[in-house]
């Protein structure tokens, strides 16, 4: 075990739970804060459009120990993602944020580059999801 923080995948009554995916009852709400849902759906295509550099911009400050330009990248996805009702990406970035604190200056590590993995994988489905479910809603009522 890496001693990252646990995202509650791996069990026990005191951990906490795995957001979903992609919360549409997240989008709701903030289409309700910003009083118009197409801009609720340009922020979440935008979200789409700049997941592959924001997780490239991640494996490569990982991968060049650059501990602040990590930081900045995975506060980024955290918040950004919470916003995009993506609330286990979020969850997941949150663990990376506490690992790069503790780890300092020496980032890279094999800790490190496994969750940055499940990041991306996650950050891939969650993309899709959104794009299915809130920018191409099957059912024709435009999702929320």
């Amino acid at each position: 075990m890496c001693g990252r923080p646990i995202d509650g995948q791996e069990g026990g009554s005191n951990m906490p739970k795995v957001a979903p995916l992609v919360s549409l009852e997240a989008l709701r709400r903030l289409a309700a804060e910003l009083e118009d849902e197409e801009t609720c759906r340009t922020f979440v295509g935008s979200f789409i459009g700049t997941w592959d550099e924001r997780q490239a911009r991640l494996r490569q400050a990982i991968q060049a120990s650059d501990a602040k330009a990590a930081m900045d990248v995975v506060l980024s996805v955290k918040v950004s993602s919470a916003m995009a009702g993506a609330g286990r990406l979020s969850q997941l970035a949150g663990n990376l944020q506490v690992m790069l604190l503790r780890l300092g200056e020496d980032i890279r590590t094999s800790c490190t580059m496994d969750l940055f993995e499940e990041i991306r994988a996650c950050g891939c489905a969650t993309m899709v999801q959104l794009q299915a479910d809130y920018l191409e809603p099957q059912t024709g009522d435009r999702g929320i």
